[in-house]
């Protein structure tokens, strides 16, 4: 099977569709190892609508906590470094990392992607979405995949402006009932 190519990839501006602000998409690894990088993904991973469909269930109904952060980051270097799963920054114009996307596999056929950003950040992700699906393509991914919880009406009209097709039928993942959707590349 052939694998995907991230060579050419070195960043790439990104620009919010309500408020016209720019943003920069990178590798995560790019930001800094600080603590405050880890603070602040925490205080993201907390806002509500990220907590509730996210990590309320992995969390236990417990607060996101820095070792959740510091096992996030680290999974998202070992992607890299492995070459198995890759994850991508949005970082504003003062470089303070807002967002997240990711590619789940190495499946160039079909490979699962995944996103969040703060609520303070609003238009960014699905101008995110349509660049990550342009990267993808590039590196040699066919399709991509998204799931998302049903009532996640903000995700799917990001999946739905950048052509995902969603599937009749409902189904069940990570311990809820969610939607599919699929976008040829």
């Amino acid at each position: 099977m052939r694998s995907p190519d991230f060579s050419f990839f070195h960043g790439q501006s990104v620009v919010s569709v309500k408020t016209g602000r720019a943003y920069t998409l990178e590798r995560m690894t790019a930001l800094p190892d600080t603590q405050e990088t880890l603070a602040n993904l925490v205080r993201i991973c907390n806002e509500p609508e990220i907590y509730n469909i996210l990590f309320k269930n992995r969390c236990e109904g417990k607060p996101y906590a820095s070792e959740n952060g510091r096992l996030f980051l680290d999974w998202c270097s070992e992607g890299w470094k492995n070459h198995t799963h890759f994850v991508f920054a949005v970082r504003d114009e003062q470089g303070r990392h807002v967002g997240a996307l990711d590619i789940k596999s190495v499946d160039i056929e079909v490979a699962e992607i995944g996103y969040w950003v703060s609520a303070s950040h609003p238009g960014v992700m699905t101008p995110a979405v349509k660049t990550l699906c342009k990267i993808a393509k590039t590196a040699g991914f066919k399709s991509l995949s998204a799931c998302t919880a049903i009532g996640n009406h903000r995700s799917q009209k990001v999946l739905l402006n950048n052509g995902f097709r969603q599937a009749p039928e409902a189904i069940f993942q990570n311990n809820q009932l969610s939607y599919f959707f699929k976008k040829k590349l």
